[in-house]
């Protein structure tokens, strides 16, 4: 996989102002520094949005998988570990 078109903001960043909107720089490890993308509030507003949505799905998901595990009787002697990986935000195959 080929990670280096994905876009990385680990670090806060300053809101850059253009004709009176507000707008977010998103930086990418191929811009040396540039911002690759400028977000506006209705960006940052939907991307928001869609992790909330994002997180509402697992808890339903794991949820139900817990549930099923204790309708099936096997709740007092099974282990259950979850892992997560941050991965990319979007699929970056080449």
């Amino acid at each position: 996989m080929d990670y280096s078109r994905c876009l990385w903001t680990f670090d806060k960043t300053e809101p850059k102002v253009i004709d009176g909107r507000t707008y977010y720089p998103v930086y990418s490890p191929t811009t040396e520094g540039k911002a690759s993308v400028l977000l506006g509030e209705d960006d940052v507003k939907h991307l928001v949005a869609l992790y909330d949505e994002s997180i509402t799905r697992s808890d339903e998901v794991i949820g139900s998988f817990l549930n099923e595990v204790k309708n099936m009787g096997l709740w007092d002697n099974i282990i259950i570990i979850f892992t997560s990986e941050h991965g990319c935000p979007r699929p970056c195959y080449t």
